[in-house]
């Protein structure tokens, strides 16, 4: 059975307020309560259609499963039914059914309140919910480009001073001289020089010569003054290449004449 309360004008108008009633059938399992069974037995007997459903073979549930619609229109003050079978049946309204369709006109209007309120609620929860999840997202957005910016920034200052150190060494490898060449000296120089000074040195003492090994002492003394001239030689030659420069001949003059004159 379908149940339809039309409320009446009004400056907040309210739609057609709808309400079914039906039993459920019985589950195939249970078997068929008898006096049930005897109604439809009865029913077959006298050659009558059997019911739509077997709730109006129940006293309690026969009006409900029998009525297809119950109209109650406030407007007009009037009720109707409207049966299974096609049949229509109206009538006046009395001022207590009346007044207590408007009670639930009043209820339902205020429980659509309710709901309505509870919808504008879950909106703004769920308005608030996504501009907290927005600012979120964006707060995050903003920290990765933060992070990706500071490792752009790094990555570029760690090639700037891979660069610099790059040019730096090139400079000191250009400016430097080789491995091979650093704490080398003139060998050349050295072992002519060495050699040079050898020769001068078995020059003018040649310890090894039988000669100036048996020399007696006044005889040393007149080879030593022979041989003045040789050290003085030796030793200015000796200055000379120490200094790398040359001696002038005046000077090697002069020393020959004071040793001389000496």
């Amino acid at each position: 059975m379908l149940i339809k309360l039309t409320p009446p004008a009004s400056a907040t108008p309210t739609p057609t307020i709808l309400f079914a009633l039906a039993f459920p059938d019985l589950p195939p399992s249970l078997p068929v309560p008898a006096a049930w069974a005897a109604q439809l037995a009865r029913l077959s007997a006298d050659d009558l259609e059997a019911p739509p459903s077997l709730h109006a073979l129940d006293r309690a549930a026969a009006l409900p499963s029998l009525i297809g619609e119950v109209l109650f229109d406030l407007p007009r003050n009037r009720v109707g039914c409207t049966f299974l079978d096609g049949a229509v049946e109206e009538w006046d309204m009395d001022a207590r059914c009346a007044e207590m369709l408007a009670r639930v006109i009043c209820d339902v209007e205020e429980s659509g309140r309710a709901e309505e309120r509870a919808r504008e609620w879950q909106r703004s929860l769920d308005a608030e919910r996504t501009k907290a999840r927005d600012e979120r997202e964006q707060t995050l957005a903003l920290a990765a480009e933060r992070d990706r910016e500071r490792e752009a920034e790094m990555d570029q200052a760690y090639e700037r001073n891979t660069q610099n150190a790059k040019g730096k060494g090139k400079e000191q490898s250009l400016n430097s001289p080789p491995a091979s060449m650093k704490g080398a000296r003139p060998k050349g120089r050295l072992n002519r020089s060495r050699s040079l000074l050898m020769a001068l040195v078995s020059c003018v003492f040649p310890f090894s010569c039988p000669l100036f090994l048996r020399l007696s002492p006044s005889n040393s003394i007149i080879a030593a003054r022979m041989l003045q001239p040789l050290i003085v030689t030796f030793l200015v030659m000796l200055l000379a290449l120490r200094s790398q420069t040359l001696v002038p001949k005046s000077l090697t003059r002069i020393f020959f004449g004071e040793l001389t004159l000496s």
